[in-house]
């Protein structure tokens, strides 16, 4: 079988490691395992409930909103310390939680469940990623992370490239090593369903580098639409207004199938996130705008807020 949704647009031509095995290998190390941490109704994958968002006094005809299908890119964006990390960690959560039907608060997954979901960190330290992924598991109501399920931490490789190159890694030896059928195709359960890029910026070197941003779009793009994965970019927005940062915040405007905006009043850093849907391509309705925070035990829950007493 051929290698599916994997090749590389010339901005990544000749990418050459100068120490393959040191590199390989701390790809090994930064692999989340979960050991030595403390601390389908439709065609939409992902969906999310209005009820949890409305008054339960509304009944809603059209309860579940559309959000994501197979292949679809959503873009999630906000102000630093605004939980876009965390809001795609309650999508992953659902996509993980066998035991509530794919569902994490107001997040449902119609995935197959045994599909592969990929995660990759570019941000945080170490200690952050393992919590980040900790919590996952938690939320997903998970002890460790399932056999289906990849979280590798990037922030040690420097070079775009070099983190490019890691993450092309793990998608060929998923795509290569994968179960196949009589035909050679990959059987569904190892087909490749989900991948989160926290953050995206991060796999170019000037995210305002208009050849850059455009290959690495064309990269992604081929990877979408041989593996059919659905892909959750982060991304910070600029500090004056709330567009997406940089050239690469304007193309993903442009290619993502959806975007949700996530932002705290002023400069406060504590207190419940704003999260609201700016746009879907897939054909699916608006989420109306709900609040998200912390509770007691660290779980992000929607929580009931007068939105005109914050903003």
């Amino acid at each position: 079988m051929a290698e599916r949704g994997v090749s590389k647009s010339r901005y990544f031509d000749n990418v050459e490691i100068e120490n393959i095995e040191k590199s390989m290998e701390l790809l090994k190390k930064s692999r989340f395992t979960g050991r030595g941490v403390v601390y389908q109704r439709s065609n939409f994958l992902f969906e999310v409930d209005q009820h949890m968002i409305e008054s339960k006094r509304d009944i809603n005809k059209y309860r579940w909103k559309g959000l994501l299908t197979e292949g679809a890119g959503l873009l999630i964006d906000g102000k630093p310390k605004c939980m876009k990390s965390t809001i795609a960690a309650m999508m992953t959560a659902a996509a993980l939680n066998l035991n509530n039907n794919g569902i994490y608060q107001n997040f449902k997954c119609n995935m197959n469940p045994n599909k592969q979901i990929l995660w990759f960190d570019t941000e945080q330290t170490v200690p952050q990623f393992n919590k980040m992924q900790l919590n996952i598991m938690r939320w997903a109501g998970l002890e460790e992370p399932p056999l289906n399920y990849h979280a590798f931490s990037l922030v040690q490789f420097q070079d775009p490239i070099e983190k490019i190159f890691m993450i092309l890694k793990v998608l060929k030896d998923l795509l290569v090593y994968g179960r196949k059928d009589r035909l050679g195709d990959l059987i569904e359960d190892d087909q490749i369903g989900l991948i989160v890029l926290d953050v995206i910026s991060d796999l170019v070197a000037d995210e305002n580098d208009r050849i850059q941003v455009n290959q690495l779009f064309d990269l992604i793009g081929k990877i979408q639409a041989e593996t059919g994965t659905m892909v959750i970019y982060t991304l910070h927005q600029n500090k004056g207004d709330d567009k997406p940062t940089g050239i690469i915040g304007g193309k993903m405007e442009k290619k993502a199938s959806g975007r949700i905006m996530c932002n705290r009043k002023g400069e406060d850093d504590a207190g419940p996130v704003y999260v609201r849907h700016k746009f879907n391509r897939e054909g699916g309705e608006l989420f109306n705008p709900f609040f998200v925070n912390y509770d007691e035990a660290g779980f992000p829950i929607i929580v009931d807020n007068d939105i005109s007493q914050i903003f």
